[in-house]
């Protein structure tokens, strides 16, 4: 699979590559020059509102573009509303105009030092915007002009002198506004390197753990570091549990602390390094001046944060790889990033409004307003506060797969919006296109990964899975035979499509609860879960002996994955309910698998170095404690040394599980758990669960070594039990919202009594 991530990370930067090959590279300041050189841009801004002989004039037209825009119009009041234009073959062929924009681009820019290639090359470029003209040196008169144009100078008559204020003023003005282009461009990469400076710290950080001695995890300092910023929720214990009212959730203190750190980035960036020059060429006041440049900071930050909040978005987000970080924990930064783009976007939008008021009233708004442009700009930052506003935690979890059709086809509206607002305002000038081209990239990126990991995972065929329902509950149990082997870890989730119900396009992620394959022995548990003599015992199902054997020869020969789903809504009840109205005790059906994902290297290490594991599981979070277990009790047989076992050092296993009905209880404790008194040198497998149901029957029919108990799980109580100073204790939780938090709060607690706990949280967050 890695050669797979790596072959699409190639072909994403190559399809990038050709796209982007086809423009200037770079954005402003890194690549992509400003009014290069600055005093031929100066002459040209200071001469071109003069008429010259072949200007044409049109009348009665609207007069709204007057006010700081930098579109070169030319007006005059000649008795009523008049628009002066002045055509590209009107500069090629006007001699006076030719030899006057010459003699200044020579003039001044000898002064500042610029070669004459570079002067000939920028006025080849403007004298006639691109037609072709007579060379800088050919252009030139004869002598040197003696007269300077006047201060109120409307028309150009006779070769002359640029006039010098108005040549310093549009000098310092287009100096400043190149120098706030480029600190909004620094801002913006800033932004970006930011968020993924840190990832990439602390992916090192988590690799460098693996070589620490255990000692030193262990000490006084990594254990408070863990106790008030690694391990505890923001504030009041809450984080997997939904804020009042549903608004959302809080990330884990550490990671509170990043993105409020990014957000105040962000209102620095948008607030500062912001500076007024007079005389101005450009503006009427700093009130025009400074709301220019902090509506384009915005555009540009809000641009660089939508790519930054796309590569967070995907699952195939390289930046998870880094870290070790749940594509939850990632898709909180989305979110925030995507708030950050769209109030910058706001804040775009509104100054220039305002803007347009300030200086023609409505009549200038109406008329900008009717531009392709500004609409599509709009478009685009309506659609983005729809995207946002759309995306609050009731709507995601009343109805996810709605949610998710609608955020990305809103996503792809936004992303459509900035570029026509870009492309139709600027062409390909200035590399705003850059930061979409980025976006792009991301997208495309994670897409191609998709498809790529699709391909590898079915190539020989579509996986077959036999789905049955759990008997007197609402839990599908599906078991998958794979073509080839999968390096399975603890923890680890695929997503699965099931082109059977209907709809092709949706996937859900569902966690690897075991596994097997042909070389299982008979004491692991993943043989146990293929439909064989016990489990039809169990349950009452009539296989007869020779459909039993044969069934069983057949699985052995392959591999195998058992995935347990809860059938609430969307794809889980629309395949229970295919189930049911089948009539038969199980359904095979034709699945599509992305492959693996979770399980880092990251996320497992704390396992390499615990003396106890303890599982703590709510509900059919039992399926991820399975996969740890599974990989206990096979490291436990295994022969292979414990420097390479997952859990080498650990002694002791215990399973906490706390659930409602006493039939899911039964089920897997007896037909998927391993035996807890098969004993293994020095391993101890131990067993506790809780019933919460009512009208629940006897313990009857649980493996042995269940302690099984009625009433809800204390959690504080089970973890202590197993915690104490001198002896390295993992804790593996995943179960609801409000027990994982009350895990965590008793995992902090044990760190504050200096017991050396970690904590591994294996949970889906809305």
């Amino acid at each position: 699979m890695k050669i797979c991530t790596a072959l699409g990370l190639v072909l994403s930067i190559t399809l990038s590559g050709l796209v982007a090959a086809e423009k200037q590279y770079g954005v402003l300041g890194f690549g992509i020059p400003m009014y290069d050189p600055l005093c031929c841009y100066s002459c040209h801004a200071a001469l071109s509102a003069l008429y010259l002989n072949c200007t044409t004039f049109s009348e009665n037209m609207d007069m709204g573009h007057a006010g700081m825009n930098m579109k070169l119009f030319k007006r005059m009041d000649m008795g009523g509303a008049s628009t002066a234009t002045t055509s590209d073959a009107c500069y090629a062929g006007d001699r006076i105009w030719l030899e006057t924009f010459s003699n200044c681009v020579h003039d001044k820019c000898s002064r500042d030092g610029v070669d004459e290639g570079k002067q000939s090359q920028c006025f080849s470029k403007l004298a006639a915007n691109g037609l072709p003209v007579s060379s800088l040196q050919v252009c030139l008169p004869s002598s040197a002009p003696g007269v300077e144009l006047d201060a109120h100078a409307t028309w150009l008559n006779s070769t002359s002198r640029v006039d010098e204020h108005a040549y310093l003023a549009n000098y310092v003005t287009m100096k400043e506004f190149v120098s706030a282009e480029h600190r909004h461009t620094r801002y913006a990469l800033v932004s970006i390197i930011f968020v993924v400076g840190i990832c990439i710290i602390a992916g090192i950080a988590g690799s460098c753990k693996t070589h620490i001695p255990s000692r030193f995890l262990s000490n006084s300092l990594s254990l408070r570091l863990k106790q008030h910023l690694l391990v505890p929720a923001a504030f009041n214990d809450r984080h997997l549990s939904p804020l009042p009212y549903r608004i959302g959730y809080l990330p884990k203190r550490g990671i509170s602390l990043f993105i409020a750190a990014y957000v105040i980035l962000n209102i620095v960036f948008s607030a500062v390094s912001f500076h007024h020059v007079t005389p101005n060429a450009w503006y009427a006041d700093r009130r025009h001046e400074i709301a220019a440049y902090v509506s384009n900071r915005t555009g540009v930050l809000s641009f660089a944060n939508l790519a930054l909040a796309i590569l967070l978005s995907g699952r195939n987000n390289l930046l998870i790889y880094i870290t070790g970080w749940s594509q939850s924990t990632m898709i909180a930064i989305h979110r925030w990033a995507s708030r950050v783009a769209t109030v910058q976007a706001v804040v775009h939008s509104i100054i220039y409004t305002i803007t347009y008021f300030w200086t023609g009233g409505y009549a200038a708004y109406r008329t900008e307003a009717a531009m392709a442009y500004y609409w599509w700009g709009i478009i685009a930052t309506v659609v983005l506060c729809l995207s946002v506003g759309l995306a609050v935690l009731p709507i995601r979890i009343r109805s996810y797969e709605i949610f998710l059709v609608i955020h990305i086809a809103s996503a792809i509206l936004a992303l459509v919006g900035c570029w026509y607002h870009i492309d139709l305002r600027f062409g390909d000038k200035w590399g705003y296109k850059v930061w979409l081209y980025i976006a792009f990239a991301f997208w495309a990126f994670d897409r191609l990964m998709r498809f790529i990991r699709l391909v590898y995972f079915n190539c020989l065929g579509s996986p077959i899975a036999v789905v049955k329902q759990v008997p007197h509950t609402n839990t599908i149990q599906m078991t998958i035979t794979l073509k080839k082997a999968w390096n399975v870890k603890p923890g680890q989730h695929s997503f699965l499509y099931i082109p059977l119900l209907g709809k092709p396009w949706e996937n859900h992620p569902f966690t690897i609860a075991s596994w097997s394959s042909p070389k299982s022995s008979r004491n692991t548990p993943a043989l146990v879960n293929w439909p064989g003599d016990k489990e039809a015992d169990v349950h009452g199902i009539e296989i007869s002996s020779s459909s039993s054997s044969q069934h069983s020869h057949e699985s052995h020969q392959h591999y195998q994955l058992v995935c347990l789903m809860r059938a609430r809504k969307g794809m889980t009840a629309s395949l229970l309910s295919k189930l049911q109205r089948s009539g038969a005790n199980s359904l095979p059906i034709s699945i599509l698998t992305e492959g693996l994902y979770g399980g880092h290297k990251a996320t497992l290490q704390p396992l390499k170095t615990a003396d106890t594991i303890i599982c703590i599981a709510g509900g059919i979070g039992i399926t991820s404690c399975m996969s740890f277990l599974q990989q206990y009790f096979n490291e436990s047989q295994s022969v292979e040394p414990t420097s390479k076992a997952f859990m080498g050092c650990a002694s002791n296993f215990v399973l906490a599980w706390s659930a409602r009905e006493e039939a899911l209880i039964r089920h897997i404790s007896t037909s998927l758990l391993p035996d807890a008194s098969v004993g293994f040198p020095n391993k101890q497998i131990e067993y506790r669960f809780w019933c919460t149901g009512e009208n629940s029957s006897q313990d009857t029919g649980l493996e042995q070594g269940t302690d099984m108990q009625r009433g809800r799980m204390n959690v504080r109580e089970v973890v202590r039990s197993v915690a104490e100073k001198g002896r390295r204790v993992v804790v593996v939780a995943c179960a609801p919202g409000g027990m994982s938090d009350e895990v965590r709060k008793t995992v902090v607690g044990c760190l504050r009594d200096g017991m050396p706990v970690d904590l591994i949280e294996e949970a889906f967050a809305w």
